[in-house]
């Protein structure tokens, strides 16, 4: 299954977490030491809260929706959806 399919606990509150889970399901062997696993963890929630920032520094105190705001979301979704298609590739899956 793709890394960029709907995550499991999207009706959840959790999301970053359900995406921690999913991606370490994915991407982590099960044989990794517990070290492995929490200084990926820990890059995992790193990523979310640098995402987090860029995202609210961007904000503006409107509102409306101005362009700019707009514009900086476009960036953040089309680099996601880079990222996961590079996570696809990585893990071999095919949307064909």
């Amino acid at each position: 299954m793709a890394y960029r399919a709907t995550l499991p606990g999207m009706g959840e509150r959790k999301l970053i977490e359900a995406g921690w889970q999913r991606y370490r399901a994915l991407c982590i062997p099960g044989d990794a030491s517990p070290t492995t696993v929490e200084a990926a963890h820990q890059a995992f929630l790193a990523g979310a809260a640098v995402l987090h920032r860029t995202m609210m520094a961007g904000m503006t105190d409107s509102e409306d929706i101005q362009p700019c705001e707009e514009q900086l979301m476009q960036d953040v979704v089309d680099e996601v959806r880079e990222i996961c298609e590079q996570l696809d590739v990585r893990m071999g899956v095919s949307h064909g």
